[in-house]
């Protein structure tokens, strides 16, 4: 194991528990470190700071795994299998038993990883890697093994239920990453397949606090991310909260789900109000025809009418979205994905939900999401008050914001690593004419 020493004036951040070590915050000796390969890391007066993986192509020329130097064995299968097992454990007890997040990289002190398990509705499962380390392309050579010796430990503990058989797993890297990383050139692997079609599986996802799973239509081999986005669950569910709480058995309802993809948020919605008695109909806008036929799939269970509109939301909105609405969710794709990007982004998200805010009727609600980790919570807020501040010449024009949502508990987030709280949410409530007390029956 090559051991590295952090140059001077560097301690700082890292000693505070950051999680990556850049290139030229370490002694030139990273040059002679093969790629994904163990070291040994001190601060710049020699004393042991941590163990992780080491990579000189890479800008994040250290991977933080362990700061206990009792661990040196952590360049081990077995090492990664224990992390997992701990990982997969406090999810279980948070409640997570379908479709959700295993692995959530830095946040499970495993830099570079991402595991995502589906439930799927014939009572298999779904395993997705998303390797962005070469580390774990070092480390793990035989997946497949790998994954049945995590299965069989799971069950052991009995917070899995699924038998090998029964298990696909499939592992993804982004294209960006394979040389900069030292990843294999391959975008999708399936690895063991349990399943007829993976571009064609029903899987069992639940949003927060919701007593009943939906069974959601997934794309193991084109779509996005490990399939579905699961990161939203929290939010999906308080906006779901707020929602049943406001609208009553018997109220009609037309909801907008922009950059809708599979239509996870406007299903899960639909599903709680109609539980309450509420007609809904369901406008699933996203640029990807496929996406959008996804979607009205997903949602039809749930609604008196759902289309899809298929476009490009910064370019043809007006052309394409012309009925207003009672619930207008935002949802976009990340608008930065670097620094450089930023401003770039924060006037999309202007002119987004600026467009957004024209479709809601009186007393309607917006639902306006980032997922861009360079645009700050307070960012994000600033852009959405212009937009309300925009439509300051109409005196009615009022807003209230009832509800703040941000990752759920299976995305778990170091305090020291701001670069993993990517997610934010907002939930307004808009009235656009002088607002009229509701008459309310009171409790006799």
């Amino acid at each position: 194991m090559i051991t590295l020493k952090l140059r001077p004036k560097t301690n700082s951040r890292v000693t505070l528990g950051h999680p990556w070590v850049y290139k030229d915050e370490v002694t030139e000796h990273i040059k002679s470190v093969q790629p994904g390969f163990a070291v040994c890391l001190l601060n710049s007066e020699g004393q042991f700071l941590a163990y992780g993986f080491g990579n000189p192509n890479s800008q994040i020329a250290v991977r933080v795994m362990t700061r206990d130097q009792n661990e040196s064995q952590f360049f081990s299968e077995d090492w990664v299998l224990e992390k997992i097992i701990q990982a997969w454990q406090w999810r279980f007890k948070m409640g997570f038993t379908e479709s959700f997040r295993v692995v959530y990289s830095e946040g499970d002190g495993l830099s570079g990883l991402i595991f995502d398990r589906y439930l799927t509705s014939n009572q298999g499962q779904i395993f997705v890697f998303q390797i962005l380390s070469a580390g774990f392309e070092v480390l793990i050579s035989d997946w497949a093994g790998f994954c049945e010796k995590l299965n069989l430990k799971l069950n052991q503990l009995n917070i899995c239920g699924i038998s090998w058989d029964q298990t696909s797993v499939i592992l993804k890297r982004s294209e960006a990453f394979w040389n900069v990383e030292n990843l294999k050139p391959i975008k999708l692997e399936v690895v063991k397949s349990a399943e007829e079609n993976l571009a064609q599986v029903m899987v069992l996802y639940r949003s927060w606090l919701a007593s009943e799973p939906l069974v959601f239509e997934t794309d193991f081999l084109n779509g996005q991310k490990t399939g579905l986005f699961l990161d939203q669950s929290y939010n999906i569910g308080l906006a779901a909260q707020v929602l049943t709480r406001f609208y009553s058995s018997g109220d009609q309802v037309k909801m907008l789900d922009l950059c809708c993809y599979r239509g996870a948020w406007s299903a899960h919605l639909a599903q709680a109000l109609k539980a309450k008695g509420v007609i809904v109909e369901a406008d699933l806008l996203d640029q990807s025809d496929t996406a959008a036929q996804g979607a009205v799939k997903n949602v039809t269970p749930f609604v008196q009418k759902a289309q899809a509109l298929v476009c490009d939301v910064m370019k043809d909105f007006e052309i394409k979205v012309q009925d207003t609405y009672d619930i207008v969710i935002s949802d976009p794709p990340a608008f930065a994905k670097n620094k450089k990007a930023h401003h770039q982004a924060l006037q999309g998200y202007y002119h987004l939900n600026k467009r957004a805010v024209k479709k809601i009727k009186n007393q309607g609600f917006l639902i306006a999401c980032s997922c861009s980790a360079v645009v700050t919570e307070g960012d994000f807020y600033s852009i959405l008050e212009k937009v309300f501040q925009s439509e300051s010449a109409n005196p009615n024009f009022k807003v209230k914001c009832v509800g703040t949502g941000g990752h759920a508990l299976d995305h778990v987030v170091l305090p020291t690593f701001k670069e993993g709280q990517y997610l934010k949410m907002f939930i307004f409530f808009i009235t656009k004419t002088p607002y009229l007390t509701p008459q309310l029956t009171a409790y006799t």
